[in-house]
């Protein structure tokens, strides 16, 4: 750098760069997302100095106040879905947090924090908005504000999550924006998640300060340098990566701005570790999405550990002295470098082959150094010349080096060396998801004759069956079918898909032939009357009473809704009247029969869409309404009115789930992002992700049952 000190030197780089510098363009390149690299670094460094000081000024970027300024080393935030059985013990009231936390100190180093995601892809179901899915967990409020504590014993900062396209659901008697800060209030939440947004406003900026000042918001999408104000982070997803290693451009306006990258569908998460660690930023966790189960592999889990532990222990550096594309001897090794007073850190991105006992890059020559590699803990000796210490080792996909003075050794410097020792495993013992193709098997109820048709039932003939299945993909997946070609319908989406353009398209099953014998069924959906029967016969009373016959005041039926098909029940419910009646409930192929019959229809009455013959009122009908609209067996309101639970029960091990059928009477409007509601095709169905009893109870789900025939 010495010849920059000669006035002619400097007058020609001074015109270069004012002949060449435009805008975010030249050697910064024209990416929306990051800086590219150039071999001219002097330049570049110089044009990017320049930006970023034109980007401040022009947007009026400020530094973070203090109390927002813990983000800038939250590095690793696990997404967390409630539903999860790490969060919630299946079946009950009982949250998991303490080992969901030392799994994730074990595999990843620890958590900065975690989003507690809530109510999506259950949303539109039945009326519930987003802020009912948070108030209606185990404990309510309450129950989750001690999570938090636990999570803030460790150090653990919780975010909630906000879904703005929530509109059609029912409506708080306050805007969004309070709603939301009286759930961070009561349950003293440090952030706030903006699902789908590039953008907070200030009016939710200011309604969270009223709270109390440091409640961080992080945008699901990329940011405009302004947001910068607002948002301490964002995700880096479905950026334009560059060929060569970028520069986040987010990262390098505002240093202590937290970028997670997340690239939710890959199975090998090397390239997203890489440009996070690269950039000192950080990583979002997320294995369970939206229940589809997509686990880190164990060789990345043990990356991101180490980089996870280099990024906190030398966090002041990387919000200090930051130098791009140090210069490299290796051809496809890209260097980033960050300093402090007698503190040099580099991070060494390799996209070539490994690299083993090479020459990585030079330094100026001081006395009184030593060199570690930070990513193995181990002390080196590098080559010494007249006035250069040449630095050697080996590179597989990423490294740190760390040169320190000696004056700033120190124990806890040797601790973070020891711990970065950890031995590596080849073998992965931890719990990965288990298959979905097969429901939980069904008992067989006493077989009746089919002269001996119990009352208010319908027969079904035997058939050779194929079940054919059309609906929108979604992203919380499906199950497959036994064909190899559908192999991914376990997935929400097959991995290295396009998204998110698939996921609003359609995805078909084929299951069959397959013989199904002969059964009865329910004419109508189980009705207010007949479960009050049920109830005054056993005295049914579940371990978990929230939300149970919620339309029963003070747990007395109401006479004018006796015909009604009960609600609120969830499938253990249904379950209880079914083998108290001798019957159960009918699985999807049944269910789908009786309402198609062999005939391949759309709808129970025939191809066409008919408003007259199912309910497309908005308001829940009673159980033998539509009398035209019944299938070809006589089944009443198998489309619309209320879903209906199948026995259809699945478990990847992380999230259990039934395929309801049948639609119901209400339909949230608004999004594209809800459960289409209203009445459904018998060829189409749901995926219902099981939380807790109380959420799992809907006032648009329902049943009917079936006995096995002779």
């Amino acid at each position: 750098m010495f010849f920059l000190n000669k006035p002619c030197l400097k007058l020609l780089l001074f015109l270069a760069f004012l002949s060449n510098y435009v805008y975010g363009k030249t050697l910064l390149g024209d990416n929306p997302h990051f800086l590219l690299y150039s071999k001219e670094k002097d330049l570049w460094s110089q044009q990017a100095l320049n930006y970023r000081n034109q980007i401040i000024k022009e947007n009026k970027i400020e530094h973070p106040k203090n109390e927002l300024e813990w983000m800038s080393s939250n590095f690793t935030c696990r997404m967390c879905m409630m539903f999860d059985s790490e969060f919630i013990r299946q079946g009950t009231d009982e949250y998991l947090i303490d080992s969901l936390l030392a799994e994730g100190e074990k595999e990843f180093g620890g958590y900065d924090s975690i989003v507690l995601w809530h109510a999506y892809p259950r949303l539109g179901i039945d009326e519930r908005n987003q802020f009912d899915m948070y108030c209606q967990m185990p404990g309510g409020l309450e129950g989750l504000r001690k999570v938090v504590e636990k999570c803030h014993k460790k150090n653990v900062a919780v975010f909630i999550n906000y879904n703005p396209w929530d509109i059609g659901t029912r409506r708080e008697n306050k805007n969004d924006y309070q709603a939301l800060a009286g759930i961070v209030y009561e349950i003293k939440a440090d952030g706030v998640f903006l699902d789908t947004l590039s953008a907070a406003d200030k009016d939710l900026r200011n309604e969270l300060d009223k709270v109390w000042p440091g409640i961080a918001l992080v945008s699901e999408g990329h940011l405009d340098f302004p947001q910068l104000n607002f948002c301490s982070g964002s995700w880096a997803q479905w950026l334009d990566e560059p060929q060569e290693p970028g520069i986040l451009k987010l990262k390098c306006v505002q240093p202590t701005h937290i970028q997670y990258q997340i690239r939710r569908w890959d199975i090998d998460r090397s390239d997203e570790i890489a440009t996070a660690f690269f950039n000192a930023s950080g990583m979002l966790i997320w294995e369970n999405v939206f229940g589809t189960y997509n686990p880190w592999n164990i060789t990345d889990r043990q990356s991101w550990k180490k980089a996870n532990q280099i990024l906190h222990y030398f966090n002041f550096e990387f919000t200090q002295h930051f130098d791009p594309y140090y210069p490299s001897a290796q051809k496809d090794l890209y260097i980033t470098h960050w300093s402090t007073e007698g503190r040099d850190i580099f991070i060494l991105r390799n996209e070539g082959k490994i690299i083993k006992d090479q020459h990585l890059f030079d330094i100026e020559h001081r006395p009184d150094l030593l060199y570690f590699n930070a990513w193995t803990g181990e002390e080196f000796k590098p080559r010494n010349s007249v006035s250069t210490t040449e630095i050697y080792g080996s590179v597989d996909k990423i490294c740190c080096i760390a040169i320190i003075h000696k004056s700033r050794l120190d124990d806890e410097l040797y601790d973070f060396l020891k711990s970065m020792k950890f031995a590596e495993t080849k073998v992965d013992t931890r719990n990965f998801c288990k298959s979905t193709v097969y429901a939980d098997k069904v008992k067989t109820t006493k077989r009746l004759d089919i002269k001996d048709k119990p009352e208010g039932m319908v027969f079904v003939p035997g058939a050779n069956f194929t079940m054919k299945i059309e609906h929108i993909r979604g992203e919380c997946g499906c199950y497959p079918d036994n064909d190899k070609s559908f192999e991914g319908f376990n997935f929400g989406l097959p991995f290295g898909a396009v998204y998110p353009d698939i996921i609003h398209k359609n995805i078909k099953h084929k299951i069959g032939p397959m013989k199904i014998k002969q059964f009865f069924i329910d004419e109508t959906e189980v009705t207010n009357a007949q479960y009050k029967k049920f109830i005054d016969s056993t005295g049914y009373k579940p371990k978990y009473l929230e939300n149970f016959l919620l339309h029963w005041p003070n747990g007395k039926m109401p006479d004018e809704i006796a015909d009604y098909p009960v609600i609120f029940i969830n499938i253990d419910d249904a379950r209880a009247y079914a083998q108290w009646a001798g019957k159960r409930l009918a699985t999807e192929e049944e269910w789908q029969l009786a309402a198609q019959g062999l005939d391949g229809r759309k709808w129970p009455w025939g191809n066409e869409f008919d408003y007259g013959k199912c309910n497309t009122t908005g308001r829940l009908m009673p159980a033998k309404s539509y009398p035209n609209g019944k299938s070809i067996y006589g089944c009443y309101n198998m489309s619309g009115n209320v879903w209906e639970w199948t026995e259809s029960c699945r478990d990847d091990g992380h999230t259990r789930f039934t395929m309801i059928r049948g639609g119901s009477y209400f339909d949230a409007k608004g999004s594209i992002w809800y459960v289409k509601g209203g009445p459904q095709p018998c060829n189409s169905h749901a995926k219902f992700i099981r939380i807790w009893p109380a959420l799992d109870r809907c006032s648009t789900v329902g049943f009917r049952c079936v006995v096995d025939a002779k």
